[in-house]
């Protein structure tokens, strides 16, 4: 499958999930909005939605525009759609490095032994009410916030 991020490549209708919310531009004129599966065109005061995976609808398409940037185009009505490469970041995810997670490793090691430590104490506090002191008790009200 080609990437719509790039200039040239062609788009297919299942690709526009990706461009959900822009607005389309039909080869007669009417703007319509895309909600995946559907493009919503205003026709007078009501909505009318129409399919996108309709090949028919497809081939209509002239342009897909975000504002004022156009996304996708259709040179003519025989030629497919085109990505522009212009208006579209692709959102990318870095991967955690071994670094990063080994720090999370250790915070979730570390707050376990906390909370392990603080009901070992708690025991102990049952057991032995009087030799237990406050500032446990006020160490462990700290950490519960």
């Amino acid at each position: 499958m080609a990437d719509i991020y790039s200039k040239g490549s062609i788009i297919q209708p299942r690709q526009l999930r990706r461009l959900n919310g822009k607005r389309v531009v039909f080869m007669s004129g009417e703007e319509g909005k895309i909600a995946f599966p559907y493009i919503i065109i205003k026709r007078k005061k009501d909505y009318q939605p129409v399919n996108i995976m309709n090949r028919q609808v497809f081939k209509e398409i002239k342009q897909i525009r975000n504002g004022r940037v156009t996304l996708a185009e259709r040179v003519n009505s025989s030629s497919p759609l085109y990505s522009t490469g212009q208006g579209l970041s692709k959102k990318r995810h870095k991967p955690l490095t071994g670094e990063k997670k080994m720090n999370r490793k250790r915070l979730r090691l570390l707050s376990k032994c906390i909370a392990l430590i603080f009901v070992l104490l708690l025991i102990l506090r049952i057991i032995f009410p009087t030799q237990m002191t406050d500032w446990i008790i006020d160490l462990w009200k700290m950490f519960q916030r």
